[in-house]
């Protein structure tokens, strides 16, 4: 065998080395990020499960905590007023933990239920029966960098989240009201660049279900996720 071949062969071979090297490396690192999953939702879950149980179960405090941005906490809390309109912090009201995160109302808006397709949508009718549903947004626990139940000296119970969810950059005009002096203002209008953001990776809908009867059936039941139709 000449060393022509020779360098092929030892080519080819470190080629497959590398390649299955390159894969092996992979699926540990998938692995280990899924551990490390596993072992922050184990940390979180529990400190939401104690909220929540105080809610349903021993019904002594309110649904509503504060989300925090981490990226922008030290930077910008407790104020929400910045040159980019981004916010560091709002409230929401917790409604369940679930084995892919954690959901909170984030509003309602009217659906309107059609009895013989037995279908939700957003466009009123005659005949139609008019429901208040919740937007439900969903954090998963690796968005979650921790919980402080205590809060602080401006928020009640406080949990810290990436607000991975972004929207577009858009130009958006500001109104500021500056008062000179008593009965007298002054307003100043300007654009502003700035970009949207929330923790939730999906929203889902949901309605209080009327047959609900605290007596008798878990927490869990007060609500049912629906679907909108598309038509």
């Amino acid at each position: 065998m000449d060393t022509e071949c020779l360098n092929i062969i030892v080519s080819v071979v470190l080629g497959v080395i590398q390649i299955v090297l390159t894969v092996v490396i992979f699926n540990l690192s998938k692995k280990i990020s899924f551990k490390a999953k596993l072992d922050n939702r184990n940390q979180i879950k529990p400190k939401l499960d104690e909220i929540i149980n105080n809610i349903y179960v021993k019904k002594n405090r309110k649904h509503s905590v504060v989300l925090i941005d981490v990226d922008v906490y030290e930077k910008y809390y407790p104020s929400n007023e910045n040159p980019f309109g981004r916010y560091s912090h709002f409230k929401a009201e917790i409604k369940n933990t679930r084995f892919d995160g954690v959901e909170f109302f984030w509003g309602s808006e009217k659906l309107y239920f059609d009895e013989d397709k037995e279908t939700f949508s957003k466009n009123g009718k005659s005949g139609l029966i008019e429901y208040e549903a919740f937007n439900v947004g969903i954090i998963p626990y690796d968005w979650i960098v921790d919980v402080d139940l205590q809060g602080d000296e401006y928020n009640g119970t406080m949990i810290y989240c990436k607000f991975k969810n972004k929207s577009f950059w858009k130009i958006k005009r500001v109104v500021l009201v500056k008062m000179i002096h008593k009965n007298n203002f002054k307003n100043r209008n300007y654009l502003r660049l700035e970009k949207n953001r929330n923790p939730f990776k999906r929203c889902v809908y949901c309605v209080e279900n009327k047959w609900f009867d605290e007596t008798t059936m878990p927490f869990e039941a007060k609500y049912t996720e629906i679907e909108i139709s598309k038509r």
